[in-house]
């Protein structure tokens, strides 16, 4: 009952939440606290990626634009030939991957100043530094960007190759362009897929649910919030999926045989069991999608258009 009133409130408050434009303040709010590509450039150019050849340092990362657009059915047909490891959305709540980079955002060609740094090339002997100005001395970028990838390998690459996976991955429904060009930095010989779904057809069968784009006060479970994470995302992901090397996979185009299953296992360099796509695996909750009523359909026509009917996505239910 809670969850109906708080969705039947949202249809009521959003129309008017809209015109003051408050998603669009949020949005400003939260890529400014996300490195940007200038960001990721500038430290770069700093400390450039290495690349390393290891599977560990080879993974397999699945975006979708927003929740129920089809980043599970990709889950399961990489993880069908046994070679990954895609664990599903871990830890979503706690949005690991977007406090760490969050946390490179400060950056830039001058931050940190180079004074500031005992480089691992440093020739002065330790026992000197006692004689320098030493309340700012930082560890190397490198040993920055190392220690970002350990917390990686170390929570889903370790455990995935305790359990036969040589790489590992991992799905989600929430992050960015901005949240890839990170993991890019981090491993340069990472796969990115980012998959999308008619937003009409991904929100009949997302809004007896409700998730966070950022626990605990930034919750999507109304028509307008839905569809304007879908347009966010969607934005991001078609202007810059080149960035980061990735594939933009169109789910309808993948269920109908148009984007074959072999073309996003050779991507990946997996194998891959091709009777995955024609096996229907349930999730924990099963419900009636039945149909969307009216007003929930213009709300989220006017969030994901004019977008979604660019991609040939129309709100209604034919």
């Amino acid at each position: 009952m809670r969850e109906f009133l708080l969705h039947a409130l949202g249809l009521v408050v959003e129309p008017f939440v809209g015109r003051r434009d408050l998603w669009g303040r949020h949005k400003t709010r939260l890529r400014a606290s996300l490195p940007s590509a200038k960001i990721i450039e500038a430290i770069e150019g700093r400390c450039p990626s290495t690349t390393v050849e290891s599977p560990a340092h080879q993974p397999i990362f699945i975006f979708s634009a927003g929740w129920r657009s089809g980043s599970t059915l990709i889950q399961r047909l990489l993880v069908s030939g046994k070679d990954v490891l895609v664990w599903g959305e871990p830890y979503s709540i706690s949005d690991y991957v977007g406090h760490l980079a969050e946390s490179l955002s400060s950056f830039s060609a001058s931050y940190p100043p180079k004074e500031f740094f005992f480089r691992t090339d440093d020739a002065t002997p330790v026992a000197d530094l006692k004689e320098q100005w030493i309340a700012h001395l930082y560890p190397d970028i490198s040993d920055l960007r190392a220690a970002h990838q350990a917390f990686f390998l170390k929570l889903m690459a370790e455990p995935a190759a305790q359990r036969g996976y040589p790489r590992w991955g991992f799905k989600e429904c929430k992050y960015g362009i901005e949240h890839a060009q990170y993991l890019k930095w981090l491993f340069p010989n990472g796969r990115f897929f980012f998959v999308y779904r008619n937003p009409l057809h991904a929100w009949r069968s997302f809004r007896h649910f409700g998730a966070y784009r950022r626990w605990p006060n930034d919750r999507v479970f109304t028509p307008l919030q839905f569809g304007r994470t879908w347009r966010n995302l969607m934005e991001g992901y078609l202007a810059h999926h080149t960035t980061v090397d990735g594939m933009m996979v169109k789910y309808e185009d993948l269920i109908d045989g148009v984007q074959r299953p072999e073309d996003l296992a050779r991507f990946a360099g997996v194998r891959f069991d091709p009777n995955v796509l024609n096996r229907n695996v349930s999730g924990r909750v099963q419900r009636s999608l039945g149909s969307v009523p009216m007003i929930e359909r213009r709300l989220l026509a006017i969030a994901v258009n004019p977008l979604a009917a660019r991609l040939g996505y129309f709100m209604d239910e034919s």
